[in-house]
């Protein structure tokens, strides 16, 4: 494991992109929690982060933490091609790149439709998930 994956539990395109990236997971370097999890709240104090202060997703890893397009880019790294080539638009500056974040994010429900239901995810995967298991020590 590489990387920690933080995303709300309550957003339907968040979910859909955790399964798209768990799917894609074939070099097992992530794990994944719900920002509302107890496992998230803890692990953000323990950085010094208010969760309660949170409306993105975020990626840890080892002491390095990032939000919104920084955490979008580092999750394409980290899958490998061809999604490591989307790591070029770190040349774009952030603020830009976070004004796109935003405008997906305030409508998201326009990717997922209003009232998706979250599936339950598959047995085989859920050990990825740090909030609904153990985390294998």
């Amino acid at each position: 494991m590489d990387a920690v994956i933080l995303y709300d539990g309550e957003c339907g395109l968040c979910d859909k992109t955790v399964d798209f990236v768990s799917k894609r997971d074939v070099t097992d370097r992530f794990r994944f929690a719900s920002l509302q999890s107890d496992y998230s709240r803890r692990i953000l104090a323990a950085k010094g982060i208010d969760p309660m202060k949170l409306d993105s997703v975020v990626l840890i890893r080892g002491d390095e933490v990032a939000t919104r397009s920084d955490a979008v880019l580092g999750i394409c790294q980290l899958l490998g091609a061809p999604y490591k080539i989307l790591g070029l638009a770190s040349i774009i500056p952030k603020s830009i790149r976070d004004c796109v974040y935003s405008f997906i994010a305030k409508n998201r429900n326009l990717f997922t439709g209003k009232g998706h239901v979250c599936e339950p995810r598959p047995v085989e995967a859920r050990w990825k998930f740090l909030d609904e298991v153990e985390p294998k020590r």
